[in-house]
């Protein structure tokens, strides 16, 4: 009996190991016609397959530098694979602390996020993504 307590808990310790096999970490900077893009939501979206996974997200600081956290699980990273990438910052009207005031009109350009064109591949171990977006003129 105590042999197959220590299989069964060696078999889960080694599942819970596979999953970050397919997960990498994954930071970067995110500017804005050269300039660091504050307080910017990132999202990374998995692509391939039918059911491709589970999504990704960061908050750049003052900096521009941001790193992801699965949006389910809580873990540092992004599922390995191939994502598009969406990134939006809209400043806020009226007060920080009030989420019913509506925020204001997205600095970012819609092919970086409701039309995004941005794609990275995250492979596992530690991924840096580095994006410099550029304004229409």
């Amino acid at each position: 009996m105590r042999y197959l307590v220590l299989l069964l808990c060696a078999l889960f310790l080694a599942l819970g190991c596979g999953d970050n096999r397919r997960r990498g970490t994954v930071s970067g900077k995110i500017t804005l016609d050269g300039q660091p893009l504050p307080n910017a939501r990132v999202n990374f979206q998995p692509m391939e397959g039918r059911n491709p996974g589970i999504g990704s997200y960061g908050q750049t600081d003052v900096k521009g530098e941001y790193s992801l956290t699965l949006i389910d699980e809580k873990a540092q990273g992004a599922m390995v694979g191939l994502h598009r990438v969406i990134i939006k910052a809209a400043p806020a009207k009226g007060s920080q602390t009030d989420d019913k005031v509506p925020a204001g009109k997205d600095v970012v350009p819609p092919e970086y996020n409701t039309n995004s064109i941005l794609q990275f591949e995250v492979k596992p171990g530690h991924n840096e993504a580095n994006f410099d977006l550029k304004k229409k003129k």
